[in-house]
């Protein structure tokens, strides 16, 4: 299960999914920049579970999900997502958000 409210996620662990980033305004970057997708366990954390890297296309990137990045103790995790703009500027277009590794009973390994 895949379960986006606002820029908060939910997703059962071990489950695979994808959820898409559209840009706009001002600030959207042009095709070709890089999002960086992180997840930490605390905000303050020094130690990045993970990070993707995506090339902005039509003025979005696809976050794709495998197991491998959803096996996680079940609880709350923090991600965001950032931008290097064309021209090598950064840009940080959110808060961090809620990122939940829900509870399963099965197991389909």
């Amino acid at each position: 299960m895949l379960d986006i409210t606002g820029k908060n996620v939910g997703i059962t662990r071990g489950d695979t999914g994808q959820f898409t980033i559209t840009f706009t305004g001002d600030d959207k970057p042009e095709d070709g920049s890089t999002v960086f997708v992180s997840l930490k366990k605390t905000k303050n954390s020094e130690d990045m579970i993970w990070e993707k890297r995506y090339t902005v296309s039509n003025d979005t990137v696809t976050v794709t999900l495998t197991s491998d990045d959803t096996d996680l103790p079940f609880g709350q995790y923090w991600w965001d997502a950032r931008i290097r703009f064309m021209d090598g500027t950064i840009f940080t277009p959110m808060l961090p958000a809620s990122f939940k590794v829900l509870e399963v009973i099965g197991d389909a390994k």
